[in-house]
């Protein structure tokens, strides 16, 4: 490990290439899958479709987890401790993390996921060693640094569980793909219940809110484990219920609800970043709760819904996990790289409009089964997010270049 007075940003670029590289192929597959629901065939790419045949793996465990996995490892270590994951570690997680996506491709998707169960564990055992300890700063951990900890392990649990249930009997207790949501959005909860008052501003969480915090995290996780469970299909819907439960105690204790209701002022970040933030986070909380709702209602929707499950997914895949990523992650992802909150360009609004008008005409078409202007869905979903990384990534680079060109020229300048 080495430390840096400014976040060493070459440490974690190959585990967001990664995460990229993986992004664009379950893209691709996803576009592949929504616009052949719909009867539009791209054989151009149907050899992709079928050799990375599970989507929500590479998105879920693909670039998702790298994402997460460059945080844990690198951006939020170094925040709290000064240092990132050594070298071999971070060596060691690209090659398990490759090794899964090769086992996916030649359709060993068991062993895919427990090499991915053993990437989690890692990553994990690392969150324990450096977020459970006092900051560089002498911070004590708070309810961030244990529910942070917690959602890697969380995650690794339900694969383990996945699997020794499949060696156990040839039936799956659950539908893995539907219950992996878990991980990152736990870990989103936990990241977000920092994040949100260090961007909009407001007082310290009291312990109350706290409570709420980790009552809404578990109540979020166990909502989503009800709904993907198949023992008792009949029992499914019911997993809204702590669902929407979970996610209006995360917006209370967040200090969500209080920084609309009082007018977002903006905290770390000037006012009109705090409220592009506040935007995209009231998008992502109401996509969690539609989610909830449309579980609640699963029963009621499959005698008119071409594809019920699909919104319930990617409600909470894409409604709210994207716009967390788009409003939350990017705009503390200058703090991380040793830029000034205060000088964060303003930000383009052009990828939230496409996202979520996306996800509504998604909706239209799962629901009532609307043709035509929906075959728009998901190339809208492709473009939102590549024009949000590209813009992004222009900018963070820009501003990257120009603090290290200032630093330079306070270290020639004469003392």
């Amino acid at each position: 490990m080495s430390s840096h007075a400014i976040y060493p940003f070459r440490y974690g670029r190959p585990i967001m290439l990664s995460g990229v590289i993986t992004l664009m192929l379950g893209g691709l597959v996803g576009i592949d899958r929504m616009l052949g629901y719909q009867g539009v065939d791209l054989g151009v790419i149907m050899d992709l479709s079928s050799t990375f045949s599970v989507h929500w793996f590479l998105m879920t465990y693909g670039f998702l987890l790298s994402l997460i996995s460059l945080e844990i490892l690198a951006l939020l270590s170094f925040e709290w401790s000064g240092d990132v994951a050594g070298s071999i570690y971070r060596l060691l997680y690209l090659i398990l993390f490759w090794i899964s996506v090769l086992l996916l491709m030649i359709g060993d998707l068991e062993a895919s996921l427990l090499t991915v169960s053993v990437i989690l564990i890692m990553v994990a055992i690392y969150a324990s060693r450096i977020y459970l300890k006092p900051s560089r700063l002498g911070f004590k951990p708070t309810h961030y640094n244990y529910l942070l900890t917690a959602s890697p392990g969380i995650g690794g649990a339900i694969i383990l569980a996945w699997l020794l249930a499949r060696r156990l009997s040839s039936a799956s207790p659950y539908d893995v793909a539907v219950a992996s949501l878990a991980f990152p959005v736990a870990t989103i909860i936990a990241v977000e219940s920092r994040d949100i008052p260090l961007l909009l501003g407001g007082s310290p969480l009291r312990p109350s809110t706290r409570r709420s915090i980790f009552i809404g995290y578990g109540l979020v996780v166990a909502g989503i484990l009800v709904f993907s469970q198949s023992i008792y299909p009949w029992f499914r819907p019911f997993g809204g219920i702590p669902l929407i439960i979970g996610a209006i105690l995360a917006i209370t204790g967040s200090g969500l609800l209080r920084s609309i209701l009082e007018g977002v002022r903006g905290g770390l970040v000037p006012r009109y970043m705090a409220v592009y933030s506040a935007i995209h986070l009231i998008a992502a909380f109401s996509w969690l709760i539609i989610g909830g709702a449309l579980m609640l209602a699963y029963p009621w929707i499959l005698d008119f819904s071409t594809n019920p499950r699909d919104l319930v997914i990617h409600s909470i895949a894409l409604g709210y996990i994207f716009n967390t990523i788009f409003g939350v992650d990017s705009v503390l992802m200058y703090s991380h790289m040793g830029i000034s909150l205060r000088r964060a360009p303003k930000p383009s609004y052009l990828p939230y409009i496409l996202l979520n008008t996306s996800l509504i005409l998604r909706a239209l078409y799962d629901i009532a089964g609307v043709g035509g202007i929906t075959v728009l869905s998901a190339p809208l979903t492709g473009i939102s997010i590549l024009l949000f990384f590209a813009m992004h990534n222009m900018r963070l680079s820009r501003l990257r270049r120009e603090m290290e060109r200032v630093a330079g020229q306070g270290v020639r300048s004469p003392s």
